[in-house]
């Protein structure tokens, strides 16, 4: 979006304001505003509050559905386009996702633990993007489960043994 919009002079004033206003919180001394942000952000570990707000339960009481071998899912009931789906997903401590690629677009976020790929090491807080030219196995840090919450525009693609009927399951939870 940022690289559609014409550019526009800044105010001479303007990027002190924007650190200024990064220092405070109505009701909070300068300096502690970012400590205050990080207490006010979650509503429970690893969640961030609108998240939080959304689901209206705790992440262990949600409705978990067996995707795999130390793989779970809930899809999320959001308005979508068909072909997405919005979703969150728990690997086991060590445990892989089956080898895909995507249909489209996949953005995932990092809500606790945390996983690697091909492409890096990715922890709490980090994105992970990726699209039809990307080929992944996501496996989850020995140390926790990494559980994150995935946006996708088109159904995954699997490939492997068993990657003709998880991909038909991918397409029908969608």
């Amino acid at each position: 979006m940022l690289e559609d919009v014409d550019p526009a002079p800044i105010r001479a004033a303007g990027l002190e304001q924007a650190l200024q206003s990064l220092e405070t919180v109505p009701g909070v001394m300068p300096g502690l505003a970012y400590k205050a942000m990080q207490e006010t952000v979650q509503a429970e570990p690893g969640l961030p509050r609108p998240l939080a707000a959304y689901l209206k339960c705790r992440v262990q009481d949600l409705p978990w559905r067996w995707s795999g071998a130390g793989l779970h899912s809930v899809v999320l009931p959001v308005a979508k386009a068909k072909g997405g789906m919005v979703s969150l997903l728990r690997i086991e401590s060590g445990r892989a996702m089956p080898v895909h690629s995507h249909g489209g677009e996949e953005m995932t976020l990092v809500l606790s633990g945390g996983f690697t790929d091909e492409r890096g090491a990715f922890r709490r807080g980090d994105v992970e993007c990726a699209d039809g030219s990307v080929e992944h196995q996501p496996v989850a840090m020995a140390d926790q489960p990494c559980i994150c919450l995935a946006v996708t525009d088109a159904p995954l693609r699997f490939r492997g043994p068993f990657g003709w009927i998880l991909s038909q399951w991918a397409r029908l939870a969608s």
